[in-house]
């Protein structure tokens, strides 16, 4: 991310009120993990990156039931759902996942039809 991206982005934050640093922190951590996500489109059959998610420096202190959702998934595949709300855009939900768990792209592995 750039510095005009970041500006950008703080000025958007600013106009939701969310003043959290830890928000932004987050939003930060996931657009420069180094990974390139690969485009994902509503219907995708994706499964989840393990490598990507695990890596993450915030693995060790997730919740339980996200980690044991991951864990027990592994070699699950999906159907993408890219979420277009005020929030969430751009994030990914699975259709057969009941819990909700929303995911960066980055987090999710596009299966070859």
């Amino acid at each position: 991310m750039n510095r005009s991206q970041k500006r950008s982005l703080m000025k958007s934050v600013k106009k939701r009120n969310i003043v959290k640093p830890s928000i932004m922190d987050l939003l930060f951590q996931m657009r420069n993990r180094g990974i390139e996500p690969s485009v994902i489109k509503d219907g995708d059959k994706v499964m989840l990156n393990i490598k990507a998610i695990r890596s993450h420096p915030d693995w060790g202190i997730l919740s339980e039931e996200y980690t044991q959702f991951v864990e027990s998934n592994a070699d699950t595949v999906f159907t993408a759902m890219v979420e277009s709300g005020k929030y969430d855009k751009g994030f990914i939900t699975l259709k057969e996942d009941e819990s909700g768990w929303l995911f960066w792209p980055g987090d999710v592995i596009k299966v070859s039809n």
